[in-house]
Formats: structure tokens, C-alpha cells, sequence
């Protein structure tokens, strides 16, 4: 999570993740998954029906929020920043840190 998915999390969002990690975008990265997703979210609690006519409203919401900005040009600027943000923590350690006085 740390070095991966949380970093992309951390600059996107869980939404705009999905939409950036599929080429078809959230409607193709959650379509089919719905029964399993809903398994697994409700083992937190009562959630909404995440059916196809929810999957549809995050895509439009993502649509809109990216604008006429690319798919693959928003993906490859947060490849640029996970990697960015993986070279400021191999620079700066919490070891080193701790280290240090604050």
C-alpha cells in the first residue's frame, strides 16, 4: 500500500484510480465486480448498491472531473508522481528522521 496503491490513492483517489487503472475506465474496472465488491464493503458496513446503475454515476462524476483531459494522460502523471513521492521517501527515511531532533 505504501510504496503502490496508497501513493496513487493519496493523489487520486480511490475513484479516479480505477478509472486510471483500466483503459476503459471505472465502468470497465468495476463492471462485473459488483456482487464481490459489495461482499466485501459490506463486511464494514450497510453500504449503497453498487450496481450498474452506481458504477455509471462514478463514471459520469470521473468524466466530468477529468474534463478533456486523456485517460492515459492523467494515469501517466500520477506514474510520475508515485514515482516522484517514492524517491522524496528514499531521500528523506523515517529512520533518518527519527534520527534527527525535530
Amino acid at each position: 500500500m505504501r510504496e503502490g496503491l496508497g501513493l496513487r490513492w493519496a493523489l487520486l483517489g480511490p475513484f479516479a484510480v480505477a478509472d486510471t487503472n483500466s483503459d476503459g475506465g471505472a465502468r470497465t474496472y468495476f463492471g462485473g465486480h459488483e456482487e464481490w465488491i459489495m461482499n466485501l464493503m459490506n463486511q464494514v458496513g450497510p453500504t449503497p448498491d453498487f450496481d450498474k446503475a452506481l458504477i455509471e454515476e462514478i463514471g459520469q462524476a470521473l468524466d466530468a472531473a477529468r474534463g478533456d483531459t486523456a485517460r492515459e494522460d492523467v494515469r501517466a502523471w500520477r506514474d510520475r508522481m508515485v514515482v516522484e513521492i517514492r524517491r522524496l521517501k528514499a531521500e528523506h527515511p523515517l529512520r533518518k528522521t527519527l534520527q534527527q531532533p525535530l
